[in-house]
């Protein structure tokens, strides 16, 4: 008997390959009529509605991850002159150099709509540090290899003469044309079937069901493509996961998948734009590594959200907000590996818990060891969890057992505060600063585990600039001993001024133990896809 699978898989299939032969024949037909293959273009967008309807929306509540893209918002032309006045030079900048090339790399968050802005920028030369121009020309491969890898404006690559000089900076003009006012419509999610209409955007919310959002977008320009944002309950705007979308006779049908459950619907297309033509100077970062740290003082700055907000937590509320379960991973690759997952209290507190399974162990049905490979996954902001996975020692299929048995150990901060230290008083709360320029030396830190994918605003040390504008941080670290004091290094982007810390004030501690059977396995239809809450 064949599997569902394979029926489901052999069904996708059909529709995939009928739905071309579909295309194939409209076309065939409208050359045939002479219509120019309008009959074809109809039945193109027929085959992708029907395509985009066949999208099913996720199961149950979904854990809202979001965009840090601000969403657009109309303002003045004064205000995007006072904008772009305001930056100055600091907004591109060379990034990454190797051997002959050098990124660029534009800041748009720095002027209102800068996410949107379209940019055009002509490179006169890139300056040494013996003052020679080393910029060339790329060769007819270099081009060709930019276009097919399609490096947007203000990220591109400039090539230079060769490979051992360092670049200090690159001189040129720019272009910048930012959206200023914006045609919008709105819909909730109870607003399916309903229209909205702001020339030009004529908009109809055709489904809306948790993550998965479908619109029909008429009276658009060609080639011009909708700003969409969703949002959540709370007002979060939701990231996109995949859009899906087809445009005929200037009407766009899109069907989008949210992470989160949509709320709240918006659909913005620009009607104006501010204008300006500008010499620009893409400084280097500074390089500590060298006598000459940072020959071309010009700062550069990052996105400063609002900071943490941390809870005072003790023991009882710890232990009430812990939970260990047995679980299943769902992605492509490793499906229904077996795991433990620990969930901590829903408070930015957790994102510094140290956690440490110790070697759980898993026995079969008779309470005989069964031998397995531990993996440790990362930090979940989104949950406030983190896990292990348990993968067998040889084959593809997931490691069988009867429980898995163990203990894990959270040493969990209950109490936290930020710390502010600057050149006039570099001491408080425990902790010293030594302010070097670019540079910091810093006494007293606590041994905060580091966490990739977290929010900006969990970041634990943060540095400013005379202005009082945050520097962006730099790959740079390390530590000096002195007279048995260490003192951790840290490098930004500008002058630093003042530093603000992350600092744990009260440390809980307590064992959790477990003895644990194995979650059901998923439906192979749960292959891919978030969990549900």
């Amino acid at each position: 008997m064949r599997k569902k699978t394979d029926v489901k898989r052999t069904a996708a299939a059909v529709l995939f390959l009928s739905g071309w032969l579909m295309i194939l024949a409209g076309i065939q037909s409208g050359l045939a009529a002479g219509d120019g293959g309008e009959i074809g273009q109809a039945v193109v967008g027929q085959f992708f509605e029907t395509l985009f309807s066949s999208m099913a929306p996720s199961e149950g509540e979904i854990t809202s991850r979001y965009e840090e893209t601000p969403a657009p918002v109309n303002i003045s032309k004064d205000q995007f002159e006072a904008g772009l006045a305001d930056v100055g030079n600091n907004i591109v900048f060379l990034g990454f150099h190797f051997r002959d090339t050098v990124k660029i790399e534009f800041d748009d968050f720095l002027i209102p709509n800068g996410s949107y802005a379209e940019i055009k920028l002509d490179w006169e030369r890139v300056i040494n540090p013996d003052g020679e121009n080393i910029l060339r020309e790329p060769t007819a491969e270099e081009r060709e290899k930019d276009a097919r890898l399609k490096r947007a404006p203000g990220r591109e690559i400039l090539y230079l003469k060769d490979s051992e000089s360092r670049p200090l900076y690159a001189e040129g003009k720019m272009e910048i044309s930012v959206p200023i006012r914006f045609a919008r419509v709105a819909f909730s999610a109870a607003d399916v079937g309903q229209s909205r209409q702001s020339p030009p955007l004529n908009a109809i919310l055709t489904r809306c069901e948790n993550d998965l959002v479908s619109l029909r977008i008429s009276e658009l320009p060609e080639e011009a493509d909708p700003i969409l944002v969703f949002r959540d309950r709370t007002g979060g705007r939701l990231r996109i996961d995949s859009t899906r979308r087809s445009r005929r006779r200037g009407v766009v049908n899109l069907t989008a998948r949210a992470q989160g459950r949509v709320a709240g619907v918006e659909v913005f297309h620009p009607i104006e734009f501010a204008t300006r033509t500008l010499t620009v100077r893409a400084a280097s970062a500074p390089n500590f590594f060298r006598d000459d740290v940072w020959p071309v003082k010009v700062p550069r700055y990052m996105p400063d959200p609002d900071g943490p907000d941390f809870a005072a937590m003790d023991l009882a509320g710890l232990k009430a907000g812990t939970g260990v379960t047995a679980r299943r991973t769902y992605g492509l690759i490793g499906f229904n590996t077996p795991k433990i997952n620990v969930s901590l209290p829903p408070v930015d507190n957790s994102v510094f818990a140290r956690l440490d399974f110790g070697e759980p162990e898993l026995l079969d049905a008779r309470g005989g060891p069964i031998a397995y490979s531990l993996e440790k996954g990362v930090y979940s902001h989104e949950t406030f969890s983190e896990e292990i996975r348990f993968t067998a020692k040889e084959g593809k299929k997931p490691v069988e057992f009867a429980r898995s048995v163990g203990s894990v150990n959270i040493r969990y901060p209950a109490r936290l505060k930020v710390v502010t230290l600057t050149g006039e008083e570099p001491k408080s709360g425990g902790l010293e600063a030594r302010f070097l320029g670019p540079k910091v030396l810093i006494r007293g830190l606590d041994d905060l585990p580091r966490r990739p994918f977290l929010p900006d605003s969990l970041t634990a040390l943060r540095a400013y600039d005379v202005t009082g504008r945050r520097l962006k941080k730099l790959n740079y670290s390390g530590n000096l001993i002195e007279n048995n004091v260490n003192w951790i290094k840290a490098g930004f982007w500008g002058e630093v001024r003042e530093l603000r810390i992350i600092a744990v004030e009260e440390w809980l501690e307590m064992d959790i133990p477990f003895d644990l059977p194995p979650a059901p396995e998923l439906p192979e239809s749960r292959r891919g896809k978030r969990p549900v809450q």
